[in-house]
């Protein structure tokens, strides 16, 4: 199902391309398909340690990206987090 789909999204992506915002709501090979093309990117930073599946890259090492914004860390139900924007350098 997810090849199929990422099929149906390459047959898709100059119209994506040309539209003023498209969000990107993975999974981890969604996500590994469109990063290339992305240019902000929204991320919700979790404080906790579940058992990972996937990873996202990380985008405080890379040189392509930069904090363009970031929270004031947040607690909901006794997880803290924090929302960090990135821009493409």
């Amino acid at each position: 199902l997810v090849e199929q789909s990422l099929v149906m999204l390459s047959t898709s992506l100059p119209v994506l391309l040309c539209l003023p915002c498209c969000l990107v709501i993975g999974g981890a090979s969604v996500y590994r398909a469109l990063l290339p093309y992305c240019t902000r990117i929204y991320v919700t930073k979790i404080d906790a340690c579940p058992p990972p599946d996937s990873f996202f890259p990380d985008l405080d090492a890379s040189p392509d990206w930069e904090i363009e914004r970031e929270s004031e860390e947040m607690e909901e139900n006794g997880v803290r987090f924090r929302f960090v924007d990135y821009i493409r350098k």
